[in-house]
């Protein structure tokens, strides 16, 4: 068994995060694969799909997070499949290209999570009153951007 990148490079892309560019970019799917013969020849049977994510997202500590979470999912699952010596070795080939988050960092995303939840939760009761007048949603809007 082994593992195999399957990278695609996407349509570009406009990224408005300062730089005022438009970027392509690739994205990597992680695939369980093995090796056979038929009739002979040497053939790759696909066994899992393991997860997948962007060149962005390799450089976003979330989106590492996610990935990380999907590919220990996929293992987890395969646990019948993959003996322990050989999912070391897929996640620590898998960690060269998308670094593993620490325990610490999780936290932090966690963390950053939560916060962000609760700031939407407190949004939404605040326009609470308005749902569905769309133009007084948009008046308090302007006015509160006009400060």
């Amino acid at each position: 068994m082994f593992i195999r990148w399957i990278s695609r490079l996407n349509a570009p892309i406009y990224f408005g995060d300062g730089d005022d560019e438009w970027r392509q970019d690739t994205s990597y799917s992680l695939i369980l694969a093995e090796s056979y013969r038929d009739k002979g020849k040497p053939r790759q049977r696909h066994i899992a799909y393991l997860g997948g994510i962007n060149d962005y997202g390799i450089k976003h500590l979330s989106h590492r997070c996610d990935f990380w979470d999907q590919v220990t999912a996929a293992f987890d699952r395969l646990a019948n499949r993959v003996p322990p010596e050989d999912r070391k070795r897929f996640e620590a080939a898998i960690a060269t290209k998308v670094p593993r988050p620490s325990a610490q960092q999780r936290k932090a995303v966690t963390r950053e999570r939560v916060k962000r939840e609760q700031d939407r939760q407190a949004l939404d009761e605040a326009l609470r009153p308005w749902r569905g007048n769309w133009p007084m949603i948009a008046q308090v809007l302007k006015q509160h951007t006009e400060r």
